[in-house]
């Protein structure tokens, strides 16, 4: 019987040192005092007997966000146990990694709470790659907003800029002033060109992306500058 109790005890401890996951027993003060090879590796150890080399009551809780740790303490008390719980640690030079814990409160028999013990998985990269999935889903609908709100605003542009062209090529045909019509006709002139633009708005992906494309169109610059400058001419005029 005794051989068989340490052919068992054997088998466990193999176990226990070769296992992936990181496998312990803690205190509920946050002292290891059992730790595989696995653990630390995570907490940047070269072995678990360096681990313990400075689990000493100054370093309690050296490993784990503190105000996590409490959550994680908290649990345990109420549950007895806790299954996945993401924890926030520290290893030896400081860096930060998260952790998947699973673990249970090992009692003696008289119900007093002697540590917790269980595993420990790195989840860090996994955090990692769900936060870029986040990130990127959140890049996904904020662009779709903001197409939305563009196609939106074309529209609602669209609507008075037409208010605005229709009856002023209606009031060209009729009787005016050599003043009036040069006015009239300035209007046109800065007006027809903004449906082109909110197009161009619509577009703005392709500016974004690097693709927007110019085009060389023949144009008169003398009318250009006259007419860009008979529009600054108001705002010119009231400024003195």
């Amino acid at each position: 019987q005794m051989s068989q109790l340490q052919t068992a005890e054997k088998k466990y401890r193999e176990m226990f040192e070769n296992a992936i996951e990181g496998m312990f027993q803690i205190t509920p003060d946050g002292r290891f005092v059992s730790a595989n090879q696995a653990l630390a590796d995570t907490l940047g150890y070269r072995s678990a007997e360096d681990l313990f080399a400075e689990a000493d009551g100054a370093n309690k809780i050296k490993h784990f966000n503190e105000a996590n740790y409490l959550k994680f303490e908290r649990a345990m008390q109420a549950n007895g146990r806790v299954t996945g719980f993401e924890i926030q640690g520290y290893r030896k030079d400081g860096t930060e990694f998260w952790g998947a814990m699973t673990a249970r409160a090992a009692q003696n028999s008289a119900g007093e709470l002697l540590y917790y013990e269980g595993s420990l998985m790195d989840v860090t990269d996994l955090r990692k790659a769900e936060e870029l999935r986040h990130a990127t889903t959140l890049a996904e609908a904020r662009s779709q907003a903001k197409s939305e709100f563009l196609a939106n605003m074309r529209h609602e542009i669209r609507t008075p800029l037409n208010a605005i062209i229709g009856p002023t090529e209606l009031l060209v045909e009729t009787e005016l002033s050599d003043r009036q019509r040069e006015d009239l006709n300035l209007v046109l002139s800065a007006a027809h060109p903004l449906p082109t633009v909110l197009n161009d708005i619509l577009d703005f992906s392709t500016i974004e992306a690097g693709k927007l494309e110019l085009e060389t169109t023949d144009f008169c610059t003398r009318r250009l500058v006259r007419d860009s400058v008979k529009i600054m001419a108001t705002k010119d005029d009231q400024k003195g």
